[in-house]
């Protein structure tokens, strides 16, 4: 019984932290001024990543960013540069004979 109480609790906890993260892209998306800039944990939120991943994208400077004391924030240019960099083209992109 405690079992199943403790899976159920699990459950219920996943299930409320997605919502908060497609709440948070949800919000974004009908945002019709973009923003300037975007905090650590909105970052996360928005490519569904753990803190460390980010962290480790910074340290192998893979994402840009700006900090102000221990605080990072992030651009559309960054997030947009991030993806830019590490896109991988598909066959339709590149032609078959690539």
């Amino acid at each position: 019984m405690e079992e199943k109480l403790d899976y159920r609790l699990t459950y219920l906890t996943e299930t409320i932290e997605d919502m908060k993260r497609e709440m948070v892209r949800i919000r974004m998306i009908l945002s019709n001024s973009r923003k300037t800039h975007y905090s650590n944990q909105e970052v996360i939120d928005l490519l569904e990543i753990s803190s460390a991943t980010l962290k480790k994208w910074r340290d192998q400077k893979l994402i840009g960013y700006s900090a102000v004391g221990n605080t990072y924030y992030y651009t559309d240019e960054d997030i947009e540069s991030f993806f830019r960099n590490n896109h991988k083209k598909s066959v339709f992109e590149t032609g078959m004979d690539d």
